[in-house]
């Protein structure tokens, strides 16, 4: 790799390192900087590095981008506090799905120290879904030793599963005989890097396990693709939007065996926080996965400003783009992987609920699906987006976010456009 490169890939280390350890406020001049360059090398990088030598080495440097925000403080986003409030309970024998921190309050006021305060008048219970509490239950004991710790302890999961979705990127790439430098679209990408990350989502353990299963399936490993999508889905709903392309590659058999393994699956998930209230404890978090929250960049919300309430126009809608979708694709592999691409798009669009770090999953299926680019603006799109709900800042957000989607629009029928052009006669 050139000393240019290196000099650049250092400067991108620069970066994630300011926004880890030296921006404590956020502020536009701040976030204009860190976004701003992050992403400018990032578009450099993934349209200027063609070279398996060069893609290689930024590879490992994507890795170091990872590990150096393993001690820092989120700054953009403060659910790991409940990540760790959560393993505390469980640390404690309390079932986090039947108490809000706030029922502590009166009790025990000694809980609400550091960045526990921020908790006391918190009185939902937790919103994560059961498995990851394998995750929060260590992470809040070492963090009653040193609040970096437990922090450490979060981060680390999250670090290796991504470098599990690179190891697999290269052997689905290599199988699908796609370009190798599209493993620099996820690798390089700031919002995966500060969405998962920086920001202690366990979100990217759910994709971790997705592309196993995905993995799995295109290496007709059917029941241990079956069980492990049932583990992502249990983990969040998330994989269930996707769940429909996958039909069309099931047969009878395999779709009953697939949907048991699911229940199955989801049930063991629960099964340790069993109460005479169970029935009520799932379908609360299934409502809340699904829900209106305080900070929504969905279509819909747009829809709702200039056309009043749409809340059954558009779930409507949704399904018939998914179920028209997933009734379009052929069976082979690189089909399936695009009406995924496709589904998510939709649900982006067209879901009430839309948190900046879904759009992870949209640039991870870009590095399979190459020949659409869209994904990877709307990554830098969603970061905007992020910028404005961590500040609050909901002034003109409906009229921001109609020039976004119709900016959005315009970018995927070019993408079309430009692919149907490509099309042999």
């Amino acid at each position: 790799m050139s000393i240019a490169k290196y000099l650049l890939a250092f400067l991108f280390v620069l970066v994630y390192a300011y926004a880890g350890y030296f921006m404590h406020e956020l502020n536009m001049a701040t976030l204009a900087l860190v976004f701003g360059v992050s992403f400018a090398l990032y578009f450099y990088f993934i349209f200027y590095t063609k070279d398996k030598d060069e893609v290689n080495t930024l590879l490992w440097f994507s890795m170091l981008f990872r590990l150096s925000f393993l001690a820092a403080i989120p700054v953009f986003s403060t659910d790991y506090i409940r990540y760790l409030w959560d393993g505390k309970l469980l640390l404690n024998g309390i079932n986090p799905y039947l108490h809000s921190p706030s029922d502590f309050f009166s009790t025990s006021p000694q809980w609400f120290v550091g960045s526990f305060s921020v908790l006391q008048t918190d009185n939902t219970p937790t919103f994560i879904a059961p498995l990851l509490h394998v995750f929060t239950i260590p992470a809040a004991f070492f963090n009653e030793i040193h609040p970096i710790l437990g922090l450490a302890f979060l981060r680390i999961p999250i670090i290796i599963a991504d470098f599990v979705i690179i190891k697999l990127l290269i052997r689905i790439l290599n199988h699908l005989k796609l370009s190798y430098s599209g493993l620099l679209i996820y690798a390089l990408n700031p919002l995966v890097i500060i969405g998962l990350t920086a920001n202690v989502n366990l979100f990217g353990i759910m994709l971790c396990l997705l592309l196993i299963s995905i993995f799995l399936f295109i290496n007709h490993k059917w029941l241990g693709g079956a069980v492990l999508f049932g583990l992502s889905s249990a983990i969040s709903l998330f994989p269930l939007v996707l769940f429909p392309v996958l039909l069309k590659k099931l047969k009878t058999a395999k779709f009953i065996v697939f949907t048991v393994i699911l229940a199955i699956i989801f049930g063991l998930g629960w099964l340790p926080f069993f109460h005479s209230t169970y029935t009520h404890l799932v379908s609360n978090y299934i409502v809340a996965s699904f829900s209106n929250n305080t900070v929504t960049f969905g279509l819909t919300n747009v829809l709702n400003w200039f056309a009043g309430n749409t809340v059954v126009i558009i779930p409507t809608l949704l399904l018939l783009a998914i179920f028209s979708i997933a009734i379009s694709r052929v069976n082979d592999w690189m089909s399936i992987i695009k009406g995924m691409l496709f589904c998510f798009a939709a649900f982006a669009l067209l879901s009430n609920t839309i948190e900046p770090h879904y759009f992870v999953l949209a640039v991870l299926f870009s590095v399979l699906v190459q020949e659409y680019s869209f994904a990877i603006i709307w990554s830098f799109i969603a970061v905007v987006n992020y910028v404005i709900g961590v500040n609050g800042n909901f002034e003109n957000q409906h009229l921001f976010m109609a020039v976004e989607y119709s900016l959005l629009l315009m970018l995927f029928l070019l993408d079309w456009i430009s692919h149907f052009r490509k099309l042999p006669e």
